[in-house]
């Protein structure tokens, strides 16, 4: 018995050690890195058709500042999200590109929930989120001229 938990002890302090950089209330390390070294930064609308999605348009981000305010705030809102809903109907998303790997970041305020792809496939998938980074992901659309679609309007 002692030599399983010497394997079990040693397996979960492997395993932290890998994925020290993972933060579990955020978005993943190696996510994190290719949107702050990102050579093509956008901005994405989305509208939702089922279980899918179109891109209505793109808003390219070429400031270092800017893309790191735009991380910052989707960062804040994983942070004080609380839950979120079983539905995903993204309208916001951020697409990086850096060294040939691909970060998509799809956001749906509705339903309160983060999606993360990395090079198409699913990474930490349902992060809960607030509505902090709504704002400046909508002003940052809205300069560049993208048309998006709005939420239905929910009776209170």
């Amino acid at each position: 018995m002692r030599h399983k938990a010497f394997w079990l002890f040693v397996t979960v302090a492997c395993s932290a050690m890998l994925h020290a950089e993972e933060n579990p209330t955020g978005l993943p390390g190696d996510v994190r890195r290719i949107l702050a070294k990102a050579d093509r930064f956008e901005v994405l609308s989305l509208e939702p058709d089922g279980r899918e999605w179109t891109t209505l348009g793109r808003a390219e981000v070429g400031d270092r500042a800017e893309q790191k305010a735009i991380v910052d705030a989707v960062e804040k809102g994983i942070a004080e999200g609380t839950g979120g809903a079983i539905c995903f109907t993204p309208r916001h998303g951020i697409h990086a590109t850096y060294k040939g790997k691909s970060v998509d970041v799809l956001i749906c305020f509705e339903c309160s929930v983060v999606v993360v792809e990395v090079n198409g496939k699913f990474r930490k998938p349902r992060l809960p989120t607030s509505r902090a980074s709504q704002a400046v992901l909508d002003a940052v659309l809205r300069k560049a001229g993208v048309r998006q679609v709005l939420e239905p309007r929910r009776d209170e």
